[in-house]
C-alpha cells in the first residue's frame, strides 16, 4: 500500500513538472516571438512617421570639383582658382555636416589657401594641407531633409609661394561626413 501511495505522489509530481515544463517553454517561445516581432520594428516611430536610421548626403553628383587627372594647377603666386559644387541631404532626418580633404598629394597642398563658402558666408578656411578630417568640424549650418546647398571654393596660391613651386600641382578628394541633429547636440561624428 506504501508503494501504490508513492506511486501515485511519484505520477503526480512527474505530471506537475511536465505541465511546468511546458508552460515555461510556452512563455520562453512566446518572449522569443514577441523580442523578434519588436526587433523587426526597430526604427525608430515618431508621431506615426517611421524614420530609418540610414544617413546619405550627395556631394556634387558624384563628380569631382576640380579635374583629377591635371589636379589644381597654378601659372603664378597670387593666383585663385574658383569652382562651385553642391550637397544634397538625401537622408531621413536633418544632419550636420562637415567638409574636408583626403588623398591630398603634392607639394602645392603647403601653399594653397582654401575657403568654402555658403552663399557669402565663409565656412571653413585655411591651408589645403590641414584642412583633413581631424582638423574638421562641422559646419555652423543644418542640411534639412531633402536640402540641396550650392557652395563656392576658392584655391589661392600664396603669394608668398616660391619659384620652387612653378610647374608643381595637387591633387585630392574633397569629402562630405553627415552626423543626425536628432540627440546630437554636440554634432558629433
Amino acid at each position: 500500500m506504501r508503494e501504490s501511495v508513492q506511486d501515485n505522489r511519484s505520477k503526480r509530481m512527474t505530471l506537475a513538472s511536465v505541465i511546468l515544463y511546458a508552460l515555461t517553454i510556452f512563455l520562453l517561445i512566446a518572449c522569443l516571438i514577441i523580442s523578434s516581432v519588436s526587433l523587426a520594428y526597430s526604427n525608430v516611430l515618431t508621431d506615426s512617421v517611421l524614420y530609418s536610421t540610414g544617413l546619405k548626403l550627395d556631394l556634387n553628383g558624384g563628380k569631382p570639383v576640380i579635374d583629377e587627372d591635371t589636379g589644381l594647377q597654378f601659372s603664378a603666386p597670387g593666383e585663385t582658382t574658383v569652382t562651385t559644387f553642391f550637397l544634397e541631404n538625401q537622408s531621413d532626418e536633418d544632419v550636420y555636416y562637415r567638409l574636408y580633404f583626403t588623398d591630398v598629394r603634392g607639394e602645392l597642398a603647403e601653399v594653397v589657401q582654401v575657403g568654402i563658402y555658403l552663399e557669402d558666408r565663409l565656412l571653413y578656411s585655411g591651408l589645403m594641407s590641414e584642412m583633413v578630417r581631424e582638423n574638421t568640424a562641422a559646419a555652423d549650418d543644418i542640411l534639412k531633409l531633402r536640402d540641396h546647398r550650392d557652395f563656392t571654393i576658392y584655391f589661392n596660391i600664396s603669394q608668398d609661394a616660391g619659384n620652387e613651386y612653378q610647374g608643381t600641382s595637387v591633387t585630392f578628394r574633397l569629402a562630405a561626413e553627415v552626423t543626425q541633429v536628432r540627440d546630437n547636440p554636440e554634432k558629433q561624428f
